[in-house]
């Protein structure tokens, strides 16, 4: 099972690039005996852009909780959001908490960079890794990574295989933006001006930040439930 990711958070032109979204909590059961009728919810994006995933229920497991949003200019003090991972952190801000066994934190902004307002935006969390922290002073930093399902659904499903990494976090004016790992989850704003990229669907993974240039957020992947028998 996996949840809606968090989508990236919005860039400014003045202090950085936008944090990358968490990717949505992934809940594997690897013994599960099902009888009668069962009610499935799968947890997408949020209905706009830069907000945390839905969580995905199915009943009797327990919920895989939506991916939290990045950091944004001007929201919440530039911190992630909390989820099943974390989105990373705007600036200065923190990173948002993951949820035990279901993911990890977002990377969190460092006050030590100078000058301060130029920060690249933070990575996301992942299912398999925290998202990476502020290191420099215009680059986006990259998302958490995912997890590597292919062995037991083979690669027909989610990111060939892989589910839930951590969106990147996106650029400064002159900066490059970070990368998502495999798991889809979603680049930071490119340096030609794009908003950051969105999660790919059926994965969980988190959307990338923005970018100073565009200053747009982004979507998170929408997630998906996996049964094999």
């Amino acid at each position: 099972m996996v949840a809606g990711g968090g989508g990236g958070g919005t860039a400014d032109n003045n202090n950085g690039g936008g944090g990358g979204g968490g990717a949505g909590g992934l809940v594997y059961n690897a013994s599960v005996s099902l009888s009668g009728q069962q009610t499935i919810k799968v947890g997408g994006p949020n209905n706009t852009s830069g907000g945390d995933g839905d969580s995905t229920e199915f009943t009797g497991l327990i919920t895989a909780l939506g991916g939290g949003k990045g950091g944004s200019s001007g929201a919440s003090g530039g911190s992630g959001a909390s989820g099943g991972s974390g989105g990373g952190a705007f600036r200065d801000g923190t990173g948002g908490a993951g949820t035990a066994e279901q993911g990890y934190a977002g990377g969190t902004g460092s006050q030590t960079l100078n000058p301060l307002y130029d920060q690249g935006g933070s990575g996301g969390g992942g299912a398999g890794g925290a998202g990476v922290g502020a290191t420099s002073v215009t680059d986006g930093a990259n998302g958490g990574v995912g997890l590597d399902y292919s062995s037991v659904f083979g690669t027909t499903y989610g990111d060939s295989g892989w589910f839930a990494s951590g969106g990147a976090g996106g650029h400064h004016a002159g900066g490059s933006p970070g990368t998502a790992s495999n798991g889809g989850g979603g680049d930071g704003g490119s340096s030609s001006g794009s908003a950051g990229v969105n999660g790919q669907n059926h994965t969980g993974g988190g959307g990338g930040g923005g970018s100073v240039v565009s200053g747009g957020d982004s979507y998170g992947g929408s997630g998906i439930v996996l049964i094999k028998y």
